[in-house]
């Protein structure tokens, strides 16, 4: 999915894809808003020479999906400011407004959409949803 994005707006880059997931996991979240956050997230993140990993992985009664952007750093401010309507990205202001309806409205608790450095050099950018049981 991601690299045919990637294709579709011309970017040269790279994708890895890491599932963690076994087929069985499923998570409480509306399809066709997962797949906007999702579009929403790697609009903002691609650019030319994108290196992105996109990982899925279970933490305790969560999903954690991040996107992690090796090739290029923001400084703890940017990231501090990514979600926030001054920003250059309304890909980011649209996911952060999924999270919130998944969150808030969908009586989804514990939901959350976080910018952070990454361990490996760039920044991630990280968020969770509610496992199904």
């Amino acid at each position: 999915m991601a690299q045919r994005y990637m294709r579709r707006q011309g970017c040269d880059g790279e994708v890895t894809v890491v599932d963690n997931l076994s087929e069985s996991v499923s998570v409480l979240a509306d399809e066709t808003l997962l797949q906007v956050l999702f579009d929403s997230l790697l609009s903002g993140m691609i650019h030319a020479g994108t290196s992105l990993t996109l990982e899925a992985r279970l933490e305790g009664a969560f999903v954690r999906f991040a996107f992690r952007d090796a090739a290029s750093s923001l400084s703890a401010e940017q990231l501090a400011n990514l979600f926030f309507p001054d920003s250059s990205h309304i890909s980011y202001l649209v996911a952060k407004q999924i999270i919130r309806e998944h969150d808030t409205y969908a009586s989804h608790p514990g939901l959350r959409l976080v910018a952070q450095p990454s361990a490996g050099g760039g920044y991630e950018i990280f968020f969770t949803l509610i496992l199904n049981s």
